[in-house]
């Protein structure tokens, strides 16, 4: 008896579950990118105009994939911008530098008084402030009139220029004059933020997470097909075990000796079929006709005409689901724990146990649940070292370790974010503030006033009158420094003149000692041994030279002068001891014999005074009673001689007066000595330059 197996179609063990998601799939992929076209600049120009004006179409009409609306894709920046009215299209028409779409940018406000306001751009540059002639007027009255730029460079981008603006511009926090923006750029001037949007930019994200999307939905298609096939492949496989046994028991049945027929093929041992031929058979007596016998060989055949007739007839339905795994219940259960971990906010817990379910069943997680744990605890571990950076005082570091740090899908991370950013800002203003009084207590005005600049303006006020004090504190204490500074030069000056004048000395102490001797040929030749002791100092050097010639002269002076006074010829002996005490002065040795040369030339002097006025020599007579009384200011004998020239120059004047139409050359001589000689408010000086002034043309 032979058992044939019929199979099932492969749709009805689902082979093909998801022919409808191909389909649908193949309508949402993107159309192919087309080849570039070679065109002349204006048709370039115009199909550049067409595809803004399809780019802003595309913009303002909500997509109607199906697909995308059930798995919840959306883009905040969909909200339409401002209206467009006429007025400002042909405003637009007649600037030359605009395009008839504008270039797809625009600009959100999403903080301040003007909250909620888009503007799109109208041509390639475009001014915000708060005055009525910007492109875009704010009511911000914290911005200023004209406050920043933004001009449009095609494909080098949009440059951002601040207007020199009073509060600046902030991009992103930083601070900057100008700076080139990018697609999501956070504009913040005054109390406003503005958020750059790229409309191009946001597209190609969107398209790139549909893609994406389209990716994971293929691989779960991909998935679920081949579940089904190793499904079917299972039922395929009973359903060949169950034929099998079928035929185990149908061949049980032809072995059967009362069962073989005549001529039956019978297998032999060693596997091969043998055909016995009647004549081969032993002859056996027949066996009679047993009723119960023929009654079970009966319902065995009913039996066995049963079972094969549910084997080919009966439509089996779809084989018994595989037994359940118990490592698969276990690391389900394990998942199930990560995930009420993760709901209380234990990161760590979650990615355990979320990591040991993955290792004892591969693939357990198929909805990303242990990546998006793994996301969660490393922004948490992030912030943990932002708290340290902050703690540390290490304000940089932390702030750039906070922006880098991704977005969470958490609400608890998101808050802690916050929170964060905020005490950052506090840390960054006391590290300003401690900057600045850290500047003023080491007395540096300038850097104290760069860095308040950097405050509120509500901090800049207190801080700035202390700078204002320290200043005029400094400004006294640099006049007063000043006075004392030039004292303490001019002493530190007379200390080093008093050290010179003591070496100078004591390097001449030689040649004075045989000066003051009177052994003046041996001074000069010591002078020769100074210059060789000294010979790397010119001041000594010069000073030995001048000395050696001076000693001789005033040698040759006050020996001559000695001789006549010797010689009781005191008159004769003024004029040589008057040149000996000016070469003594040159010298200028300090001993005993300087007073000497003075008592004798005070003496003299007044002796050759007298005899000069004796001859009518009125100026020598002067000089010698003026040298006198220098010498010796109480000398009554020259102060009478000068008393006596001032009564003789009366009468010279009279002369000299009578003479002058006579002789004037020699009159104006005259009054010419008799103003130099006269007594100051002399009445006789008074006249004798009353009569030079009519004389001088």
């Amino acid at each position: 008896m032979t058992s044939r197996v019929m199979r099932a179609p492969r749709d009805s063990v689902g082979l093909h579950p998801r022919r409808g998601s191909h389909r649908k799939m193949r309508d949402r992929m993107p159309p192919p990118s087309r080849p570039p076209s070679r065109r002349s600049s204006s048709d370039s120009q115009g199909h550049e105009s067409q595809d803004n004006t399809r780019i802003r179409s595309q913009l303002r009409t909500p997509s109607g994939d199906s697909h995308e609306q059930a798995r919840g894709y959306e883009d905040s920046g969909e909200a339409g911008d401002e209206e467009f009215d006429e007025s400002e299209l042909a405003q637009d028409d007649d600037n030359s530098e605009s395009t008839r779409a504008g270039p797809p940018l625009t600009l959100e406000i999403i903080e301040g008084p003007d909250q909620g306001r888009r503007k799109r751009f109208r041509s390639v540059r475009m001014v915000i402030g708060r005055g009525q002639d910007c492109d875009f007027t704010l009511s911000d009255q914290s911005v200023s009139r004209r406050h920043v730029e933004l001009v449009y460079g095609g494909s080098s981008g949009v440059m951002l220029r601040d207007l020199v603006s009073g509060n600046g511009t902030r991009v992103n926090d930083t601070r900057v004059e100008d700076v080139l923006l990018n697609h999501d750029d956070v504009i913040h001037i005054g109390r406003t933020k503005l958020r750059f949007i790229d409309e191009l930019e946001r597209l190609k994200r969107k398209r790139l997470a549909v893609e994406e999307a389209e990716r994971k939905q293929k691989e779960e298609d991909e998935r679920a097909e081949r579940e089904a096939q190793e499904a079917a492949e299972a039922a395929r496989k009973a359903e060949e075990e169950a034929a099998a046994k079928a035929a185990a028991a149908e061949a049980a049945a032809a072995q059967d000796p009362s069962t073989v027929k005549m001529g039956t093929p019978v297998p032999s041992g060693d596997g091969q079929t043998q055909v016995r031929a009647l004549r081969d058979i032993p002859r056996r007596e027949a066996r009679k006709n047993d009723p119960l016998r023929l009654a079970v060989a009966g319902v065995l055949v009913l039996v066995l005409a049963l079972i094969g007739g549910g084997v080919l007839f009966v439509k089996r339905g779809p084989p018994p689901p595989p037994p359940v795994s118990l490592k698969k219940e276990k690391a389900t259960r394990m998942l199930q724990e990560a995930r009420n971990a993760f709901r209380r906010g234990d990161y760590a817990e979650a990615v355990n146990l979320a990591t040991e379910a993955d290792s004892l069943f591969p693939g357990v997680s198929t909805d990303g649940f242990l990546q998006a744990a793994r996301t969660e605890l490393s922004i948490v571990e992030a912030f943990t070292r932002v708290r340290t950076l902050l703690a540390e005082g290490q304000l940089d570091e932390a702030g750039t370790l906070l922006d880098a740090t991704p977005h969470g899908t958490a609400q608890s991370t998101e808050e802690t974010r916050t929170k964060l950013e905020a005490e950052l800002a506090e840390a960054r203003l006391a590290a300003q503030v401690k900057q600045v009084e850290d500047a003023l207590a080491a007395r540096d005005p300038k850097a104290a006033r760069a860095l308040i600049a950097l405050l509120p303006v509500d901090q800049q006020v207190t801080y700035l009158g202390k700078v204002a004090e320290l200043e005029a504190e400094l400004a006294q204490e640099a006049t007063d420094s000043a006075a004392q500074e030039r004292n303490r030069r001019a002493a530190a000056a007379r200390r080093a003149q008093e050290e010179r004048a003591a070496f100078i000395l004591a390097a001449f102490l030689p040649v004075q000692t045989r000066f003051d001797a009177g052994d003046y040929s041996r001074a000069a030749l010591e002078c020769d041994r100074v210059i060789d002791g000294n010979s790397d100092d010119k001041e000594i050097r010069d000073r030995a030279r001048l000395l050696k010639k001076l000693i001789p002269e005033f040698a040759r002076y006050y020996q001559d002068a000695q001789r006549k006074m010797q010689a009781n010829s005191l008159e004769a002996a003024a004029r040589p001891l008057r040149s000996a005490a000016e070469l003594y002065q040159r010298i200028g040795f300090k001993s005993p014999l300087g007073d000497s040369i003075n008592g004798q030339l005070a003496k003299t002097s007044v002796v050759a005074g007298k005899g000069a006025l004796a001859r009518n020599d009125l100026v020598g007579a002067t000089g010698f009673f003026k040298e006198a009384l220098r010498l010796d200011p109480g000398d009554t004998a020259a102060l009478d001689g000068l008393d006596a020239i001032q009564a003789r120059l009366e009468t010279v004047y009279r002369q000299a007066y009578m003479q002058r139409d006579r002789d004037p050359e020699r009159s104006l001589e005259t009054f010419r000595m008799v103003s130099r000689l006269a007594a100051e408010g002399s009445e006789v000086k008074s006249r004798a330059d009353a009569q030079l002034q009519e004389v001088s043309p």
